[in-house]
């Protein structure tokens, strides 16, 4: 039997904290509320999904707005200057994506909807630059802001995957990110 060198361990477990970090932040940040709640039923939608053929095509009048207590719209992004932007300015605005999934609040008063930023396209590129400047940080809460509300959306859903890791992440994302969801608070 070896012994173990601590340091070699040491990588893989900052790859595990960093991979697992997003879910466990999700869990507390849903968790927390739900102590004197309701249970909380959260959904996607996948703005892509209009683009299936035939009877897979799924749009947002689709979705029983009785279903799921929160429902995500997979996804928006935003630019270097932190400005937000739809992923897919056609279906989103043009043909009315985010109308028609924030639209299902009408038939389901206690519907909340929400905008999922990231996903695996966006990586870290947009992001850590982002987290690493306070300045920064309050421009995009300031911009997520704005944009949720002209867009009739009740919350953000930050999905980055994954802080510290792929795509020109940074090692001190992990706290960065911390910094940002406090903010956003």
């Amino acid at each position: 039997m070896g012994v173990i060198d601590r340091r070699k361990c040491l990588p893989n477990i900052n790859m595990e904290i960093t991979r697992w970090l997003p879910l466990v932040l999700a869990v507390v940040t849903f968790a927390t509320p739900v102590l004197s709640a309701e249970p909380r039923v959260v959904c996607y939608y996948t703005n892509w999904s209009v683009y299936r053929p035939g009877t897979a095509r799924f749009n947002p009048q689709n979705i029983n707005p009785y279903l799921c207590t929160h429902l995500v719209y997979a996804f928006g992004g935003f630019t270097k200057d932190n400005t937000f932007k739809p992923f897919d300015k056609y279906q989103d605005i043009e043909k009315g994506g985010y109308a028609k999934f924030t639209g299902l609040k009408t038939y389901n008063k206690n519907l909340k909807t929400m905008l999922a930023i990231g996903g695996w396209n966006e990586g870290s590129s947009r992001f850590s630059p982002m987290v690493a400047s306070r300045d920064r940080r309050k421009e995009f809460v300031r911009n997520a802001i704005k944009f949720l509300r002209q867009n009739h959306f009740d919350g953000l859903d930050l999905d980055w995957e994954y802080p510290a890791f792929r795509d020109g992440g940074k090692p001190k994302d992990r706290e960065n990110y911390a910094k940002l969801v406090r903010e956003l608070r």
